[in-house]
């Protein structure tokens, strides 16, 4: 029943990234404001530039958003929630960028990618006592995404989940952590600023007669 209500609950995830974007390509912009289009496109270019075998599920960082952003800006949209975006995603610097951003690294993010909150569970664990050393570990290990998907696929994990709760740092283990971690969730951030600063500039430009 739980991997059930998993599964559910990240196809409905799905689905809403899904809906925020094609709402937001179907917006249209004022001339001088790029389309949607145009802005996945920026974000996608920007991200390929990391290194040749760059993947959509890799987890982004503070450096390159800003790149993006800066992009976007030259490109007529100075995205309003900038600074909230920035403070969403993880520093160059952290921790968890650095050992993510190794070739151990990456391909156990290709694991964990597909699990629903995979990101987010791994970025709980880590702050738990001794939960850098345990996520060295895991990254080391052949298998250890697969405490990964314990945690975000069975009821034992949950359950689990909600003792590490009580810990020092566990406080809400189960749930999303708010950050964004990958392309594909900056997009769908994206998609919603875009909506609403558009909504803005043409609310303007109706106010002042445009």
């Amino acid at each position: 029943m739980n991997r059930r209500r998993n599964t559910w609950c990240c196809n409905s995830t799905a689905a809403a990234l899904v809906l925020a974007v094609s709402t937001a390509m179907a917006s249209t912009p004022r001339p001088d404001f790029p389309d949607f289009k145009q802005v996945v496109h920026v974000v996608r270019q920007q991200f390929a530039t990391v290194r040749p075998t760059w993947r959509p599920i890799e987890l982004i960082t503070q450096s390159q958003v800003r790149a993006a952003l800066d992009t976007l800006a030259a490109r007529g949209w100075k995205v309003s929630d900038r600074d909230a975006i920035l403070k969403s995603v993880i520093a160059d610097g952290d921790s968890l960028a650095v050992q993510l951003n190794t070739p151990a690294g990456r391909k156990f993010s290709e694991r964990i990618a597909s699990l629903p909150g995979g990101y987010d569970r791994v970025d709980r664990l880590r702050k738990i006592p001794r939960g850098e050393r345990f996520l060295k570990d895991m990254i080391a290990g052949p298998d250890g995404d697969k405490l990964i998907e314990y945690f975000t696929t069975t009821p034992g994990g949950a359950e689990m989940g909600r003792m590490l709760g009580s810990v020092p740092g566990g406080a809400r283990f189960n749930q999303p952590t708010g950050m964004i971690y990958t392309e594909r969730q900056f997009i769908a951030r994206l998609a919603e600023s875009y909506q609403r600063d558009l909504a803005e500039r043409q609310s303007t430009d109706a106010s002042s007669g445009r």
